[in-house]
């Protein structure tokens, strides 16, 4: 009975030291593989960043304010939107002081050309597209449109100049600022054109500059105003200049190729 007693007791023994071994061994075949999908972990997060990083490489802002382009199309846009900005601010006081008109009839008449814009512009997207579609290149294109878009307004800007009777005038203003919309087709279509991937931080980089006519535009117009007592001079020599400049600039330096950082 002794001898079976210690035969069982040793029996125990040994199945204890054997779960004890596998237990050990279990542990560290757990730690091992724990390490193994921790080294997986992170491979596959290094892939990815990896794969981010060349997706989305750096800004290639140094590119961006190198390129002739993109330059002259900050210049067109500060040219586009010192004539909205300034007209807009001062076509009531135009009517009113200088054509006689009285303030009721001069809100009227300042609402006219972006009633006409808006008409233009509905008619402007499917005349560019015709175009392109009949294989006339996009940058010619993009260019006549911005050349309708800045020359419109200053020819008959400077017809209103010499026109006499106030009817006549609010006419060629209404008939001229309405061909602004063709920068629809032009001006901001370009930035699409020359870079895709980033259209939208270049059309920023040029609406900054087109925020400026609002800053100095408008103040400096009434200091001309305050020190010439001339409109014409003013409010429409300034921006009949910038907009022939700005067709003269887009016409030779604009171009709606992609670039090869776009």
């Amino acid at each position: 009975a002794a001898a079976a007693a210690a035969a069982v007791a040793e029996g125990k023994q040994s199945g204890a030291e054997v779960l004890a071994v596998t237990t050990r061994v279990g542990a560290g075949a757990a730690a091992a593989v724990a390490g193994a999908e921790l080294v997986g972990v992170k491979e596959v997060t290094d892939v990815k960043k990896e794969e981010e990083e060349a997706e989305d490489p750096p800004i290639p802002w140094r590119e961006f304010l190198s390129s002739t382009p993109v330059r002259a199309l900050c210049y067109v846009h500060f040219c586009n939107n010192w004539g909205f900005y300034v007209l807009l601010a001062w076509l009531p006081s135009y009517f009113t002081q200088e054509l006689g008109v009285n303030l009721t009839n001069a809100s009227l008449f300042t609402l006219l050309p972006p009633l006409a814009n808006i008409f233009v512009a509905s008619a402007v997207g499917p005349i560019a597209d015709n175009a392109i579609q009949r294989g006339v290149p996009v940058s010619t294109v993009r260019k006549v449109s911005q050349a309708v878009a800045f020359l419109g307004p200053a020819t008959f800007m400077t017809a209103a100049c010499f026109a006499d009777d106030p009817i006549q005038t609010v006419g060629l203003l209404t008939v001229g600022l309405s061909l602004a919309s063709f920068s629809y087709a032009g001006l901001y279509c370009n930035h699409q054109d020359m870079s895709p991937r980033y259209a939208s931080i270049l059309l920023g980089m040029t609406n900054t500059c087109g925020a400026f006519p609002g800053v100095i535009g408008v103040p400096l117009t009434g200091y001309l105003l305050e020190r010439t007592d001339n409109w014409e001079l003013s409010m429409f020599a300034p921006a009949v200049v910038l907009y022939v400049t700005g067709a003269a600039v887009f016409a030779k330096w604009g171009t709606a190729d992609k670039q090869s950082w776009g």
